[in-house]
């Protein structure tokens, strides 16, 4: 059923949780696992000099912990696993992202605070509202 799986991981627990959960389901469905995290480069600094140098220093930082958080996944030979890193707005790189695979589950942690918004997250409660697809948010 799901063949194409996408999770966004933001390193939160609620998201190490979550990367688990896709986990099991992926290897269940024999499905490809893509984990994307999204970052935001200080755009306050986007004219100084050097700025590309930084952006491009944020983005090898963020690339290589992500790999880190996930190389117990890599290590035990899960063999559809990708990992992207994107440059840009939460929501809107993730619903991108699935579009652009073709993701048939979308699969992300949720905030667990009290009210609505803030136990889905502004992010997961976005994604929930406006994705084309099924989300499974795990809290």
């Amino acid at each position: 059923m799901f063949k194409r799986i996408l999770v966004a991981y933001d390193a939160s627990p609620a998201a190490e949780r979550a990367l688990l959960y896709a986990e099991h389901v992926a290897r269940v469905e024999n499905a490809e696992l893509t984990i994307l995290h999204v970052y935001q480069s200080p755009s306050l600094y986007a004219t100084a000099h050097g700025f590309e140098a930084l952006d491009e220093t944020l983005y090898q930082v963020v690339n290589n912990f992500i790999k880190d958080a996930v190389a117990d996944l890599l290590e035990t030979g899960f063999p559809n696993v990708h990992i992207l890193v994107r440059k840009g707005e939460s929501t809107t790189v993730i619903l991108h992202v699935a579009e652009e695979m073709d993701a048939q589950l979308i699969v992300m942690g949720s905030r667990g605070l009290t009210q609505v918004e803030d136990l889905l997250g502004s992010v997961s409660l976005h994604v929930l509202r406006s994705a084309q697809r099924p989300v499974l948010i795990i809290p």
